[in-house]
C-alpha cells in the first residue's frame, strides 16, 4: 500500500515513460497506408457468407426459455407439427447458396432451417420439436484432428449419443462427396416420433481447413423408395469450393 501520490509505474497496465505521446506521434508519421487498400478477400467473403447464413441471435427471453428447457440454443424446427401424411419430394429442385463455398440442390417443396453450423431441409409434416423425420441435414463438425476417419467416427458417436435409439448398420465405406474423397455409414432404429424404423445415412468429407463436412439423410425404412431419388439428387449436386 502507498499513501499519497500515484501508484508506481510497474503496477500500471499502460505505464507512461514520460514521452509516450511523442512516441505515438513518431510512429504515426512513419505509418504508410496504401491509397488502394485491399477491402475484400476470399476469407473475408467466406466469413460474411457464414454469418449471413446464421439465424438471428436469440433474445434474452429465448435464452432463458432454452436454459429452463435444458437446451443450449433454440430448436429451429420446433415450430413444426408432425403429421402422418407427408408430401413426397418434389421433382423440381431449387438451389441452396447459403454459404459462398457450397452449392447444392434440394427439392423445391422442402423448407430450410438454419442454426449455427447446420442447415436442415424437410417437407411439411416432417419436422417439429424433435428434429426431422424425413429430409437432409448438412453441417460442419470440428473434431480433435484433421484425420477423416477419426473425425467421422467422432461425429457418428456424437449422433448416436444424442439419438440412443439408433444402432449402426454398417461400418464406413469409401465414397465421393462434393468431388472429394469421403466416407459413408448407415444406422437405423425405431423413431420415437413416428414409431417406425428410421434409416439414417451419414456422408462425410474434409474441408481444406481440416473441418469435417457432413450430410445426413433421414427417412422411414418403408419410404426409402420414395426418398432415395431425392437423396441421390441432393448428394450428386453438392459442389465444394472453399
Amino acid at each position: 500500500q502507498r499513501t499519497g501520490g500515484s501508484a508506481p509505474e510497474f503496477l500500471s497496465s499502460h505505464p507512461n515513460p514520460g514521452n509516450r505521446f511523442d512516441n505515438i506521434n513518431r510512429e504515426a508519421a512513419r505509418l504508410r497506408v496504401s491509397p488502394n487498400p485491399i477491402k475484400m478477400t476470399r476469407d473475408f467473403e467466406r466469413v460474411q457468407a457464414r454469418l449471413r447464413s446464421m439465424p438471428p441471435a436469440p433474445t434474452m427471453a429465448q435464452l432463458q426459455r432454452s436454459h429452463q428447457a435444458g437446451q443450449t440454443q433454440p430448436n429451429p424446427t420446433a415450430s413444426g407439427r408432425y403429421t402422418a401424411n407427408v408430401q413426397r419430394p418434389s421433382s423440381q429442385y431449387r438451389s441452396f447458396t447459403g454459404v459462398s463455398w457450397l452449392r447444392m440442390n434440394v427439392p423445391s417443396n422442402w423448407r430450410q432451417f438454419s442454426a449455427a453450423d447446420t442447415v436442415q431441409f424437410a417437407p411439411e409434416g416432417a419436422y417439429g420439436s424433435s428434429g426431422i423425420t424425413r429430409g437432409v441435414m448438412i453441417g460442419i463438425y470440428r473434431g480433435q484432428g484433421n484425420d477423416l476417419n477419426r473425425a467421422s467416427q467422432e461425429y457418428v458417436s456424437q449422433v448416436m449419443q444424442g439419438n440412443t435409439y439408433l444402432q449402426s448398420r454398417s461400418g464406413f465405406t469409401r465414397t465421393t462427396l462434393g468431388g472429394r474423397q469421403g466416407l459413408a455409414t448407415s444406422m437405423s432404429g425405431q423413431s420415437p416420433v413416428t414409431g417406425q424404423t428410421e434409416v439414417v445415412n451419414i456422408f462425410t468429407t474434409r474441408l481444406r481447413n481440416g473441418e469435417l463436412f457432413y450430410v445426413v439423410t433421414v427417412a422411414p425404412s418403408n419410404e426409402t423408395n420414395i426418398y432415395n431419388n431425392a437423396f441421390r439428387a441432393v448428394l450428386n449436386s453438392i459442389r465444394l469450393s472453399e
